[in-house]
């Protein structure tokens, strides 16, 4: 029993999956953002770069996804440990001084960015709440209308503050300077790690590799940006985010 209900969950784990890189590609087609007014002034190549970005690091295949999520933890665990971090810092001891007062923001924005990057996978993890609940067969998953109704069921205000946690994650992204500080200071702990395998195991050195990739890209990101563009990129994929999940409410209603 255990087994098959095991085997259904990830199923249906794999259908959500599958459904929401879906409709993210939809509605961040390059033609569905030139409608977004917010959008107008962010050139083609951010845009595609940003749908990129949802796809290719934050929601990718579920091949890599169980890698990329076992990643974010190891790292969330380094950054909010002391004890563990403290070691590799004083390794990377003539980086970190280069950053000298603005090490504490660097690595501020690291956590913030690493914790933000964590959230945005709890909207997924609804749905599955949701499946469980209703008792959804594996087969009826990759059934729009039944995926629909999985999202319509997750409480509004959660929804809600998921795509903020989806704006935080992007508003840390955006910190380019202290988020290069941070990189800079990855860089060389994974350097270190590597040449310390005794110390750090493979899941710990995966993890820092996985993260800093996912950071480069956000880092890629901003930096084609200036700083006064920010503030519309945000409200672009908030007025994004809110209008697909208001569609698919009216969807699941007239569905039902």
């Amino acid at each position: 029993m255990a087994d098959t209900t095991a085997e259904k969950n990830r199923v249906l784990e794999g259908a959500i999956i599958e459904f929401y890189r879906t409709e993210l590609c939809l509605r961040y087609q390059l033609d569905r953002m030139r409608a977004v007014r917010d959008f107008d002034t962010i050139p083609d190549r951010m845009l595609e770069d940003l749908r990129d970005f949802f796809l290719d690091r934050l929601y990718p295949a579920k091949d890599v996804r169980d890698e990329l999520d076992e990643a974010f933890d190891h790292m969330a665990q380094l950054l909010h440990s002391p004890a563990r971090l403290g070691p590799l810092l004083r390794s990377t001891l003539t980086s970190v001084l280069r950053l000298g007062t603005h090490l504490p923001a660097a690595i501020s924005a690291g956590i913030a960015t690493i914790d933000a990057l964590r959230k945005t996978r709890h909207l997924e993890a609804c749905m599955m709440e949701v499946a469980r609940r209703i008792d959804l067969a594996p087969t009826d998953a990759s059934d729009r209308p039944a995926m629909l109704r999985l999202i319509a069921e997750v409480p509004e205000e959660t929804v809600k503050g998921l795509i903020n946690d989806v704006i935080l994650l992007f508003e840390a992204l955006s910190n380019v300077k202290m988020l290069s500080g941070m990189l800079h200071i990855m860089e060389r702990c994974l350097s270190t790690m590597e040449q310390r395998p005794n110390d750090y195991d493979r899941d710990q050195r995966e993890g820092m590799a996985f993260a800093l990739e996912v950071l480069r890209g956000g880092h890629s990101l901003f930096a084609q940006l200036k700083p006064k563009d920010f503030p519309h990129v945000f409200a672009g994929i908030r007025t994004t985010e809110l209008a697909w999940y208001e569609q698919v409410r009216k969807q699941a209603k007239q569905k039902r």
